[in-house]
């Protein structure tokens, strides 16, 4: 994932005015890696989690929020938070689908919270339509929320990488020892380290809408 962390061109230094706060996004690490490599930069607490933000440019480039460019831009940090989960929502880029779906549809451009729920393969991804740092999609209550009520349950989180998570309803018959073990088998063996979300399973609640470690 470094190309995903690091500054990828050149980006004047910005400020929250006209298009530069529209280009703010979150970007979700494992603790572990934040406090490896990027205890620089502005973040805060999720889950057992880290939120990091960065600026996007149209070339994909991407300047990673550290707190000197926080002091320089003189605001404060919730400012970049609520900024970035504003972009996000109102981006309309992150969705949920079947994941046998993904794998028969992999150039499909939209990614709708519509799930196939006929599908005989009950495992769900939630990412963007780029496919790219897509985790994030988890800061999304409103996303989460929707699917719960479509599938009329509650569900696992297995965090496949930053750039996705796989949801399980309640309802299958995986239980999360199971699906604790899968997590750590797939990051020790398709993750690269810098990747990886966590060794374990969440489990969202569908009467109180919370995720749980």
């Amino acid at each position: 994932m470094t190309d995903t962390i690091t500054d990828k061109g050149t980006l004047p230094t910005p400020h929250l005015t006209g298009d530069t706060k529209y280009r703010i996004q979150p970007l979700l690490v494992s603790r572990q890696y934040y406090n490896e490599k990027l205890s620089n930069l502005v973040s805060n607490g999720f889950l057992d989690l880290k939120v990091c933000y960065y600026i996007s440019d149209d070339d994909g480039g991407m300047r990673m929020i550290s707190n000197e460019l926080l002091h320089t831009l003189d605001i404060p940090a919730d400012l970049i938070r609520s900024q970035a989960l504003e972009n996000i929502k109102a981006s309309c880029s992150y969705g949920i689908r079947n994941l046998e779906g993904v794998l028969i549809h992999m150039c499909a451009t939209k990614m709708p919270c519509t799930p196939d729920l006929q599908s005989p393969l009950q495992i769900y991804i939630l990412t963007n339509t780029k496919g790219f740092l897509g985790a994030s999609g988890l800061l999304l209550e409103d996303l989460l929320t929707d699917f719960a009520d479509l599938i009329e349950n509650s569900f696992f989180i297995l965090p496949s990488s930053v750039h996705e998570v796989l949801l399980v309803p309640e309802s299958s018959e995986m239980d999360i020892g199971s699906l604790n073990e899968m997590v750590c088998a797939v990051n020790k063996s398709h993750v690269s380290p810098q990747e990886v979300l966590s060794d374990h399973a969440y489990h969202y609640d569908r009467e109180t809408g919370k995720i749980h470690v």
